[in-house]
């Protein structure tokens, strides 16, 4: 092998490690590949233009950052969505970072289904919610650090048909 080549599979491995090798990013890897045909180069050209260093995407929020700029860079709408969708259920901040498509929600509107987390939440006075429209329907995030510290506390869907008059209860 050569240097260079000893060097392109050392940033690989890098860059294996700082993306996929996190649970909360696997789903994503699917998304960018559908989206990408030529995902793993252009990925590792991005990350040599980004300087290189996995020390700039060396926790969870910093490599969700790195791959919301790699998606804007790359026009994969798809995928940004999906890994703002992925920064919220993974408890950062909505409206901020990897997000700009959540918005402040009044409550969970009737007939949503819970997907995870405890109904409870729900009524609990210092829950704050936020929706996500996604193509197969809205879902709903409660947010309340009594009921969980680190992420949503529940996420229900509403389903793409429901009337938009009962989405803001």
């Amino acid at each position: 092998m050569t240097l260079d080549e000893i060097e392109a599979a050392r940033d690989l491995s890098r860059l294996l490690d700082m993306t996929y090798n996190h649970k909360k990013l696997h789903g994503l890897f699917g998304v960018l590949q559908e989206e990408k045909a030529d995902l793993v180069p252009a990925l590792l050209k991005f990350f040599h233009e980004s300087g290189g260093s996995s020390a700039a995407v060396w926790d969870l929020k910093k490599r969700f950052l790195f791959l919301a700029d790699f998606c804007r860079v790359c026009h994969l709408a798809k995928s940004e969505k999906y890994l703002a969708y992925l920064w919220l259920l993974a408890g950062f901040p909505p409206e901020q970072g990897a997000d700009s498509f959540s918005r402040k929600s009044s409550g969970v509107p009737a007939g949503a289904e819970l997907l995870s987390g405890d109904p409870r939440c729900a009524g609990a006075r210092e829950t704050r919610y936020w929706s996500f429209a996604a193509e197969e329907g809205l879902y709903i995030l409660a947010y309340n650090r009594t009921c969980s510290l680190n992420g949503p506390a529940a996420v229900w869907k509403v389903k793409k048909d429901y009337p938009e008059r009962d989405l803001n209860p």
